[in-house]
C-alpha cells in the first residue's frame, strides 16, 4: 500500500536522510581502485598470467633513463650522481632493489670465482672429452699461438687460469641473454650504459603493485623527489607501470566530476523547462541519485577494490531511472487521480525494472568481478530507484494536483500506418546486411588513458635502448627457491627440445639448482679420486714443456679447479649476481624464475603446451597477451548481451502472456540495436566493449517502451502514455549526454550508444507499434512481429576476413625455391576443428566442424553438428569418392541431400588438397606484390594459385573449367602447428551452386607416425 499520510513521510524523509549520510560517511572510507585484473576472467589464461606477474614483481619494476645531453658518460657528473640517487632510493621503505651497474669493478677477482663454480657449471664428462689426449695437444698448442702472436699480449694469466676456455663459454651465456632481450649496452663501462655513452639507466624494485593507486602516487612523489638535485643538462624518464595507474586513475576521477557537474545541470535544465519551474520536479533525478549514492557506499561492503569506471557509470544510471520510473509517476500522480493512478501504473513499472534488472544481474554470474560489479551496481540502483520514487515521490507529487509540460507529439492518421509500416520495415531490411559488416575493436589498450607525456617517455626508452624484439618469458613460480630451480630446469630442457635452434635463456644456465650443482660436484670428485684429473694435469705438463712452457704453467687452473670441487661456493660468482638477482626473485612468500625465448608464435604455443595445466606457470608474451585478454573479455561480453535479450524477451511474454503482443513489444529493442549498429557502420566506428554494454542498458530501455505501448493500447491510454515516452526518452538523452564528455572511452562510447539507440527505440515506440497493432487489429496478421525477429537472430554474421599488410615478395624468386620452400610447411595429415557458416540464397546456417584430412592419400574424415553440438551429418571419403554419408533433415528442400555428402567431401577436398602448385606449373609475372602460378589439366581446367608475403604463402586459388570460374578459396590466415602451416581463416565461394563457406579454425593438429602433435 502506498504511504501517503503526512507522520510517514516524515518518516521516511528521515530514513533518506540519514541513509544519505551514512552513504556519504561509507564512500569517503571505501576502497576504490582501477586495477585492470579486476577486468579479466577468474580462471583465465589472463589472469593466471597476471597473477604470476604479480607473484614475480614485474609489476613493481621500473627503470629511470638519463641522457647526459650529448656528453659522454665519464665526462658527465652522472657516474657519481648515480651513486648518491642509488643510496638515497635504497633508503626508502617503499625500493626493495635498485640496480645500475651490471659489470664488478674488479673483473679480475670474479673471473678467479667463476673458476672455482666452474664444476658446478660444466659436466665432468663433458671435461674428460675435452681433456683427451688430442684435446689437450690443441688446447696447449693454441696457448702458444695466443701467447706469442702479437695479438696475444696480456694473456698470460687467462691462459694460466682458463687453458680450456671454459670461463668464457660461461660469459657466452650472458652475451647470448643480452641479444636475446634486445638491449645493447656499453662492455666498457660497470654502469648501465648505451653504446653511444650518452644514456644511461637505473633500474628499481619496490613494494607498491600498480594497482595500488594511492601507494602508486606516492612511490612517484618520493621518486621525483629523490630526483630534485639531478645534476644540470641532464634530463631523466621515469618509466614504470604506477605511472599508467595513476594516469588512468587522474581521468576516471576527472570524468566522475564532470559526470555529477553535467548531471546536476542537465537535469536541472531538464526539469525546469519541461515541469515549467515545478520545484518538486528537481526531487525526480534526486531519487536515483540518491539510490546511486547509497549503493556506492555497499559497493566497498561486497567487493575488495571497487572500480572506478563503474561508478563512473553513474550519470547513465540516474538517467534511465528517471526516464523509466520517475517521469511516469509524476505524471501518473500528479493528474486527477493520484496515487491511485500510480497504483494502476505500479505493475507495468516493475515489470519494466525487473527486465532491466534482469539484464544486469545476469552480470552477477560472469566469472569477470568487473562485469559482476557493473551488475549488481546497475541492479540494485535501479530497484532501489523505483522503490524511492514509488514511496517518497509519489505521495509528495499527489498533494498538490499540476499536470506535467506537455510534449507535443505528432498524432499519425490511420492512412498513414501502411506507410509506417513500410518505412520501418524497409528500414530494418536495409540494416541487415549493412550490421553484418560491422566491425568489432577487442584491443583493450583502447581503453588504457595514460596520459600522453608517459607515452612519448616510453617511446624515447624503447628508441633508445631497444635496439630488437622484447622477448617472451616463461615464469615459473613456487614457495620455495629450490623446487622453483628444479621446475625451471626441467622446462628449459624440454622447451630447448621442442625447439632445437632456437635461442633460450635459462638463469639455471649459470646458476643450477642444489640437486643439479650436487650431481655434477659428485662426478667432479669421482674424477678426482679416480686420479683422472690428476692424469690431465700431468698431460698438460709434459705437452707445455714440449712448447717451452714452464712445468708448472697451467697449474692455476688444476688448483682453482680441485679447490672448487673440495669446497665447493655457495653463491654465484659476483659476475652474475646482477643477472640472477633480477631473473630469479623472491617476492613476499613467492620465489620465481623467468626463462627467455624468443616472442614468436610457434615458440609461444610451445612454452604455453608446457606449462597450460600448471598454475604456478606463465608465458608472458607481449605480442599476445594483450590479444588473449581482448578476446577473453569481448567473448564473455558478447554471451551477456545475448543473455541478456533472452531473458528480456522471456519477462515480457510473462507478463502479456501472448507470442503476438511480446512480438510487437519487442519492436522498440529489435529496432534500436539494428539500426544503432547500422549507424556505427555508416559512420566506419568499430564496437568495442563499451559499446555492447550501451546495448545491454538499450534493450533493458527500449524493452520499457514496448511494453508501455502496448500496455497503453490496451487500456485506450496511448496519447498520455506517448508523452511520458517522450520525455523519458529526453530524460535518458540528457543522462547520455553527461557522458559524452568524458574523456574515457568506455564511458564516452556508452553515451554515443544510448543516445542514437533511445531515439531509434522512442520513434518505434510512438509511431510503429501504434500502427502496427491498429493494423494487426484489423487484418488479423499474426507472422510479421514473429518474422522480422526471426530474421533478426538468425540473419546476422560477421563480416568476412580481410587480408593483412604484406610485405613485398623476395626480389629474386625462383619456382622450384618457392615451391620447395612452400611444400615443406604443408602437413600430409591433419585434424581441425572449425566453425562454418554456410551461406545460400540470403539465408546462414552454422555447423561446427571436426575433419581428419590427409592431403597424401585424398582422405576425408568429417562430422557436422550445430551449435548446441547435436550431430548434423557425418561423412567420409577417399580418392574423390564417398565410402560413407548420413545427415539429419534440417537443408532446405531444394537442396538434393542424395548429393550432399559428395558436395561436403568435394568442397573440403577444394579447400585443403592441392595447396601446392604442381612441378609444371607456369609462374607468371609479380602484379602489386603478388606472384600468380598456373597448373594446368588435360580436361580443359585449370588451377590458379596466388602467392603474397615474404616468405611467399598461398593467399588464394581459383578453379576454371573451360575459362569459367567454377570455385575459389582465399586463405587469410594460417596456424603454426609443429612447424607446419594450417589454413585458419578461410572463405570458399562455390560459384556453380551459388553458395559460400565462412571457416574460421579453432584448432588444428599435426599427425604424423608419432602421433598427435598440437
Amino acid at each position: 500500500m502506498l504511504i501517503a499520510s503526512s507522520r510517514h513521510r516524515l518518516i521516511l524523509y528521515a530514513i533518506a536522510a540519514t541513509l544519505l549520510l551514512l552513504s556519504a560517511y561509507g564512500i569517503y572510507h571505501g576502497q576504490y581502485s582501477n586495477n585492470i585484473s579486476k577486468m579479466l576472467p577468474d580462471s583465465s589464461e589472463s589472469a593466471r598470467t597476471l597473477e604470476i606477474m604479480g607473484r614475480n614483481g614485474l609489476s613493481s619494476r621500473g627503470v629511470i633513463s638519463f641522457d647526459t645531453g650529448g656528453k659522454s658518460f665519464s665526462e658527465s657528473p652522472l657516474p657519481g650522481y648515480l651513486e648518491i640517487l642509488g643510496a638515497r632510493l635504497r633508503t626508502s621503505p617503499m625500493i626493495t632493489r635498485v640496480d645500475y651497474q651490471f659489470i664488478p669493478k674488479s673483473l679480475t677477482s670474479s673471473l678467479n670465482n667463476l673458476s672455482r663454480y666452474l664444476p658446478q657449471l660444466i659436466d665432468s664428462e663433458d671435461f674428460d672429452r675435452l681433456a683427451s689426449n688430442d684435446g689437450i695437444a690443441t688446447t696447449v698448442n693454441q696457448a702458444y699461438r695466443q701467447l706469442f702472436l702479437l695479438g696475444g699480449f696480456g694473456t698470460t694469466d687467462r691462459l694460466r687460469m682458463d687453458p680450456f676456455n671454459l670461463r668464457m663459454q660461461q660469459l657466452e651465456k650472458l652475451n647470448d641473454f643480452q641479444k636475446l632481450s634486445g638491449i645493447r649496452i656499453s662492455p666498457v663501462h660497470s654502469y648501465i650504459v648505451s653504446l653511444d655513452e650518452r644514456k644511461a639507466l637505473l633500474l628499481f624494485e619496490s613494494n607498491i603493485s600498480a594497482a595500488d593507486t594511492a601507494g602508486s602516487r606516492s612511490l612517484l612523489a618520493m621518486m621525483g623527489e629523490s630526483l630534485r638535485d639531478c645534476p644540470s643538462g641532464i634530463t631523466f624518464d621515469i618509466i614504470s607501470p604506477n605511472q599508467h595507474s595513476v594516469d588512468n586513475e587522474a581521468i576516471i576521477k576527472a570524468d566522475v566530476k564532470i559526470v555529477a557537474i553535467t548531471s546536476f545541470i542537465v537535469f536541472t535544465l531538464l526539469f525546469i523547462i519541461f515541469y515549467h519551474c515545478d520545484l518538486r520536479s528537481l526531487l525526480i533525478p534526486a531519487m536515483p541519485a540518491l539510490a546511486s549514492v547509497i549503493v556506492m557506499a555497499i559497493m566497498p561492503l561486497v567487493f575488495k577494490d571497487s572500480l572506478f569506471f563503474v561508478i563512473g557509470m553513474g550519470g547513465l544510471i540516474i538517467g534511465l531511472a528517471v526516464g523509466d520510473y520517475g517521469t511516469h509517476v509524476y505524471a501518473a500522480s500528479s493528474g486527477t487521480f493520484g496515487l491511485r493512478s500510480v497504483a494502476r501504473l505500479f505493475l507495468p513499472l516493475l515489470v519494466t525494472c525487473l527486465t532491466t534488472v534482469g539484464a544486469f544481474l545476469l552480470f552477477l554470474i560472469s566469472d569477470i568481478e568487473a562485469f559482476r560489479q557493473i551488475g549488481f551496481y546497475a541492479g540494485l540502483s535501479l530497484l532501489l530507484s523505483l522503490l524511492l520514487t514509488i514511496f517518497l515521490l509519489a505521495p509528495l507529487f499527489s498533494n498538490k494536483r499540476r499536470r506535467p509540460y506537455h510534449v507535443a507529439i505528432p498524432r499519425l492518421s490511420t492512412s498513414r500506418y501502411p506507410l509506417v509500416i513500410s518505412v520501418w520495415a524497409a528500414l530494418l531490411i536495409l540494416a541487415i546486411p549493412v550490421i553484418a559488416k560491422i566491425k568489432f575493436n577487442d584491443d583493450i589498450r583502447q581503453f588504457d588513458m595514460t596520459s600522453e607525456m608517459t607515452l612519448k617517455s616510453e617511446a624515447s626508452y624503447d628508441r633508445n635502448w631497444q635496439t630488437g624484439p622484447r622477448p617472451a618469458m616463461l615464469i615459473v613460480t613456487g614457495k620455495s627457491k629450490d623446487s622453483v630451480l628444479k621446475r625451471g630446469e626441467s622446462l628449459a630442457a624440454q622447451l630447448r627440445q621442442a625447439l632445437p635452434g632456437t635461442d633460450c635463456f635459462s638463469p639455471t644456465d649459470i646458476s643450477p639448482s642444489a640437486g643439479k650443482a650436487s650431481e655434477r660436484l659428485l662426478k667432479w670428485r669421482r674424477l678426482e679420486e679416480s686420479g683422472r684429473l690428476r692424469q690431465i694435469s700431468e698431460s698438460m705438463r709434459e705437452k707445455a714443456v714440449e712448447k717451452g712452457f714452464a712445468p708448472e704453467f697451467f697449474n692455476p687452473f688444476f688448483e682453482t679447479l680441485i679447490d672448487g670441487i673440495k669446497e665447493p661456493p655457495d653463491t654465484a660468482p659476483e659476475l652474475f649476481l646482477p643477472m640472477l638477482s633480477r631473473t630469479i626473485t623472491c617476492n613476499g612468500e613467492w620465489n620465481s624464475m623467468m626463462i627467455f625465448f624468443p616472442d614468436l608464435d610457434h615458440a609461444n604455443a610451445k612454452a604455453l603446451s608446457l606449462v597450460s595445466a600448471d598454475p604456478d606457470c606463465a608465458v608472458i608474451s607481449q605480442k599476445n597477451f594483450r590479444q588473449t585478454m581482448s578476446s577473453e573479455i569481448s567473448g564473455r561480453f558478447a554471451f551477456l548481451l545475448a543473455l541478456a535479450v533472452v531473458l528480456t524477451c522471456i519477462i515480457t511474454f510473462l507478463f502479456f502472456r501472448s507470442f503476438l503482443l511480446t512480438s510487437v513489444a519487442l519492436i522498440p529493442t529489435i529496432s534500436s540495436l539494428l539500426l544503432t549498429g547500422a549507424v556505427y557502420v555508416a559512420f566506419n566506428i568499430p564496437i568495442n566493449i563499451s559499446v555492447c554494454f550501451g546495448c545491454i542498458i538499450l534493450a533493458g530501455v527500449s524493452i520499457d517502451y514496448g511494453i508501455f505501448m502496448v500496455h497503453a493500447f490496451l487500456r485506450k491510454e496511448e496519447p498520455a502514455i506517448s508523452d511520458a515516452i517522450a520525455l523519458s526518452a529526453i530524460t535518458l538523452i540528457s543522462g547520455g549526454a553527461t557522458i559524452v564528455f568524458t574523456q574515457h572511452p568506455m564511458l564516452r562510447y556508452a553515451g554515443y550508444t544510448l543516445i542514437i539507440g533511445v531515439v531509434f527505440a522512442w520513434l518505434s515506440a510512438i509511431m510503429v507499434i501504434p500502427a502496427l497493432l491498429k493494423f494487426l487489429a484489423s487484418r488479423r496478421i499474426l507472422l510479421l512481429p514473429s518474422a522480422l525477429i526471426l530474421l533478426f537472430f538468425t540473419g546476422c554474421r560477421s563480416e568476412p576476413f580481410t587480408w593483412p599488410e604484406f610485405p613485398p615478395l623476395p626480389p629474386e624468386t625462383s619456382k622450384e625455391d618457392m615451391l620447395k620452400t612452400w611444400s615443406a610447411g604443408q602437413p600430409s595429415e591433419f585434424i581441425v576443428e572449425a566453425g562454418i557458416v554456410l551461406e545460400y540464397r540470403g539465408r546462414c546456417f552454422s555447423s561446427l566442424c571436426m575433419a581428419r584430412v590427409n592431403s597424401a592419400e585424398r582422405k576425408i574424415d568429417v562430422v557436422g553438428m550445430n551449435p548446441a553440438g547435436a550431430k548434423i551429418f557425418e561423412a567420409s571419403g577417399i580418392g574423390g569418392k564417398t565410402k560413407s554419408f548420413s545427415i539429419m533433415p534440417i537443408l532446405p528442400e531444394e537442396i538434393d541431400t542424395s548429393k550432399a555428402g559428395d558436395a561436403i567431401l568435394a568442397d573440403i577436398g577444394n579447400i585443403y588438397f592441392d595447396l601446392v602448385p604442381s612441378g609444371n606449373s607456369i609462374i607468371g609475372k609479380p602484379d602489386n606484390n603478388r606472384l600468380a602460378m598456373t597448373a594446368h589439366s588435360t580436361d580443359s581446367s585449370r588451377l590458379e594459385y596466388l602467392f603474397a608475403g615474404n616468405p611467399p604463402r598461398l593467399i588464394r586459388k581459383n578453379f576454371y573449367c573451360k575459362n569459367s570460374i567454377g570455385w575459389q578459396v582465399s586463405f587469410f590466415e594460417f596456424i603454426e602447428a609443429d612447424g607446419k602451416l594450417i589454413p585458419k581463416n578461410i572463405v570458399y565461394d562455390n560459384f556453380k551452386y551459388g553458395y559460400r563457406l565462412i571457416v574460421r579454425t579453432r584448432t588444428a593438429i599435426i599427425v604424423n607416425n608419432e602421433g598427435f602433435h598440437q
